[in-house]
């Protein structure tokens, strides 16, 4: 019997350097721009480096190209792999939006 090589599962949750390679840049810079913000699991110790959700990602680039998230179907199988239980790119339309708003309002 073989052996079969191991279930290569990617990271839901990335470091700032993980995330702006996902989204194609080589530097963590872009981040300061996008509403997307990151999470600590803890406030000290294991988990508490800031983490980007991957699925908040996706969402929010989803929401930019327009992308609709399929309706929830009763077998939930039409929720969209990743998203939150709001939907995903409708949220991150609104977030962006509100975010958007803030940075040409100033602060207030």
């Amino acid at each position: 019997m073989t052996r079969r090589a191991p279930v290569q599962i990617p990271p839901r949750l990335l470091t700032a350097e993980q995330a702006a390679s996902y989204l194609g840049y080589a530097t963590t810079g872009v981040l300061a721009n996008i509403p997307v913000r990151p999470r600590r699991m803890a406030l000290s110790g294991p988990g508490s480096q800031p983490k980007y959700d991957r699925a908040e990602l996706d969402a929010w680039l989803d929401g930019l190209a327009g992308l609709s998230v399929p309706a929830a179907s009763n077998d939930g199988a039409g929720q969209g792999a990743g998203r939150g239980p709001s939907g995903g790119a409708d949220d991150a339309d609104a977030a962006f939006a509100a975010w958007k708003a803030g940075k040409a309002g100033g602060a207030g």
